[in-house]
């Protein structure tokens, strides 16, 4: 049981560098066609296959819900253990971005006193918010562009350990209705646009999704409702034609598959997305402030032809990989350490990260 799980864990792990490098793929280069420079038609294909890059957010959302039914799953949901578990997995991730927020804000409060980023507003309130996950809510601009998804990401963990919490003791038994009911609720919420976008609800079905993925194996109804709620979502797409409704049919399938995908079937992946998977939060992260001079030189028109753009660019990635293995060396990986000395009582002794 350990050893499937260990397998499942290094597929998503797979899924997990496939998405960070996608979301970079999608801001970078998309400033191509936002700055109007001329491609050829090979190039519009690759650039278009780019902009589906923004599919890596929704699979990192199922991933993590994922992840915290699998951990979950192994603890008593008593108070105290639920808020030790909150906090192992807020260790893991609130230092480094807090770091980098650090980092980031410098970088523009010395860009601005040299004339640079004048468009990029930065003041001590909107900073502060950051700190405290709360840009979203209190409507502050956020200071990175891709920031906005750790605040639905600390909802998501807070709503699921108050969930967990509230329902671990006799209600139990009803919990896995509890996250189905959520699901299609929060689908609804989305795609009438009832709650605000920057409250995690709206988001929630991509989560809860990932939890279910995780609990089907101990509730077999759960594999009828994901097929219905997979059903109904592509046929809503496809009538409608809203495109993130189909795509998220499709990085749903990803994630299944990558599910199925174990440690050395495919070497080629265990090497190249594997190294991508272990990077991924400090990709995801540090891609922005690398993006930084990228567009400061697309926007002071330095960049006039499609093949110097495309050099550029390849460049950039290519720091910015660089940058958020270093990162993760010095920092993430500091702290992924420290999270796992953070523990709670368990029902067995298999412990995942």
């Amino acid at each position: 049981m350990q050893e499937e799980q260990s397998m499942r864990l290094q597929g998503l792990d797979y899924l997990r560098g496939l998405a960070s490098i996608s979301v970079v793929f999608y801001h970078y280069f998309g400033l191509i066609h936002y700055y109007n420079i001329q491609t050829n038609y090979y190039a519009d294909i690759f650039l278009k296959m780019c902009s589906y890059g923004f599919l890596g957010v929704p699979a990192f959302f199922i991933i993590s819900g994922y992840v915290i039914a699998l951990t979950g799953s192994k603890i008593i949901f008593e108070a105290k253990n639920a808020v030790v578990f909150f906090v192992k997995r807020f260790v893991r991730i609130y230092p480094p971005y807090a770091i980098y927020i650090l980092i980031f804000s410098g970088v523009i409060f010395v860009g601005k006193i040299y004339g640079k980023f004048s468009s990029t507003s930065l003041d001590f309130l909107q900073l502060s918010s950051h700190f405290f996950f709360l840009q979203d809510l209190l409507n502050f601009r956020n200071i990175s562009v891709q920031t906005w998804t750790l605040c639905l990401e600390v909802q998501f963990y807070l709503f699921y350990c108050l969930l967990s919490f509230v329902m671990h003791g006799r209600l139990r038994k009803y919990f896995d209705f509890v996250i189905v009911f959520s699901m299609f609720l929060s689908f609804a919420c989305s795609k009438m646009s009832l709650i605000s976008d920057s409250i995690f609800f709206p988001y929630w079905y991509q989560f809860a999704f990932g939890v279910c993925l995780f609990r089907k194996n101990s509730f077999k109804l759960l594999d009828f409702f994901l097929i219905i709620f997979l059903l109904f979502q592509l046929i809503l797409g496809l009538v409608k034609w809203r495109l993130i409704d189909v795509s998220f049919s499709f990085v749903a399938y990803l994630v299944f598959f990558s599910l199925k995908i174990g440690s050395g079937k495919l070497k080629i992946f265990d090497k190249t997305f594997g190294f991508f998977g272990k990077i991924s939060f400090s990709l995801y992260l540090f891609h922005g402030l690398v993006g930084l001079p990228l567009d400061i030189i697309f926007r002071q028109g330095f960049i006039s032809s499609s093949t110097a753009a495309f050099i550029v660019i390849w460049t950039f990635v290519f720091i910015s990989v660089f940058a958020s293995w270093i990162y993760w060396l010095l920092i993430e990986k500091r702290f992924v350490e420290i999270s796992k000395l953070v523990t709670v009582y368990q029902k067995s002794a298999l412990s995942a990260d």
